[in-house]
């Protein structure tokens, strides 16, 4: 059984194991140096090649189970409520459990290392959250592309396997879902057909089969979108896949309210089509990139409810789906500003409301 063990549980471990920590080998001496400092430096190029240097923390190490058992251990961690029965079953249990692990991450200056663990090291924490179960995710089968698949859903678990998608090689998998929630990490590289026409289409289709009342399979196991062309195969995760529901589910309100027969009833209907997406993120996130490709996507979209475009197929320069596009880099103009993580960040929260009218044609945005 794998376990994610707090540094401060695992530094107070190896002060506890060791007879003094001027005593300690040496491998202990590096792994306490390297729980005192607790960040690490890594170094990443943006998108336009500059290399930038950031510190980010990781305070949780994987390690294996040895000797011991953990049920006392987590069982009293689940009811840290001191008017808990099942707390006060388990309290003698668990004062004298003592927990034999072996850190496993060959990233680690403490790699291999074996440590015991005390009750007393992991009610150091609140709650006694300090030692937590890792999931189970074997390299030959796919990881998951929603959260919510997830055993066990806590701080290591679920950064651990966002940051095993993020190393995928078709960079497809720098979006993972949670449930309705979509989680987006900018892969600071360009990536392959990742939002061309063709991606949109795909999704396009995917979405007017959910309408329709037709849905494929759901398949984890998906590096680009020639492996979910195929009606059989939901596409994974991704902003177009959020702007499409949003889209959908506008158009659900709105064929509704058309049924009604009073005024009063048709606006009442029509006010609860109302969509929002909320982008958030830190600074170079790709909050501004994200925005952009939601609104090329509902633009698209409602080009297809009306005849306004050219004959090519392509957005006409003066239709006002191309206007409303045309208007991101003027709303960009006035208040970005150059940080440590991204040189063309904005300064300011935007609030963009896109307009359609009753049969999903874009009018405009404000």
């Amino acid at each position: 059984m794998k376990l994610w063990v707090h540094a401060s549980i695992l530094k107070s471990a190896l002060l506890a194991n060791a007879a003094d920590k001027k005593n300690a080998d040496d491998i202990t001496k590096r792994a306490l140096t390297k729980l005192d400092s607790n960040c690490s430096t890594k170094s990443s190029f943006s998108a336009d090649g500059l290399l930038s240097t950031r510190k980010e923390q990781w305070v949780w190490v994987l390690s294996e189970v040895v000797s011991g058992s953990t049920q006392d251990l987590f069982a009293t961690s689940a009811h840290n409520d001191l008017t808990s029965p099942s707390r006060h079953n388990n309290a003698n249990a668990a004062a004298d459990a003592t927990l034999t692990i072996r850190v496993v991450d060959p990233e680690s200056d403490y790699a291999d290392k074996v440590v015991e663990i005390a009750r007393e090291h992991i009610n150091m924490l609140d709650g006694g959250r300090g030692v937590l179960p890792a999931n189970t995710l074997e390299e030959n089968q796919p990881l998951p592309s929603d959260l919510t698949q997830l055993t066990h859903l806590h701080e290591p678990a679920v950064l651990d396997c966002l940051h095993r998608r993020y190393q995928l090689p078709s960079g497809w998998e720098m979006y993972t879902s949670s449930g309705p929630i979509l989680i987006a990490i900018n892969p600071c590289r360009m990536v392959k057909a990742l939002y061309d026409e063709s991606t949109m289409k795909l999704y396009q289709r995917h979405g007017e089969q959910l309408a329709n009342g037709r849905s494929g399979a759901n398949n984890n196991n998906i590096n680009n979108k020639d492996q979910v062309s195929s009606s059989s195969s939901s596409p994974p995760p991704h902003v177009f896949a959020v702007a499409d529901s949003a889209y959908r589910g506008m158009m659900r309100g709105l064929d509704f309210a058309r049924n009604k027969n009073s005024i009063e009833e048709k606006n009442e209907s029509s006010a609860l089509s109302n969509q929002s997406i909320l982008v958030s993120g830190e600074s170079g996130a790709g909050k501004t990139v994200t925005t952009k490709f939601l609104m090329q996507y509902l633009a698209d979209l409602s080009r297809k409810v009306h005849s306004d475009h050219s004959t090519s197929g392509k957005l006409d320069k003066s239709s006002i789906e191309q206007r409303v596009l045309n208007s991101n880099p003027i709303l960009e103009a006035f208040g970005n500003a150059r940080t440590l993580r991204n040189d063309n960040s904005s300064r300011f929260g935007k609030f963009i409301e896109m307009r359609f009218s009753d049969r999903g044609r874009l009018l405009g945005a404000y």
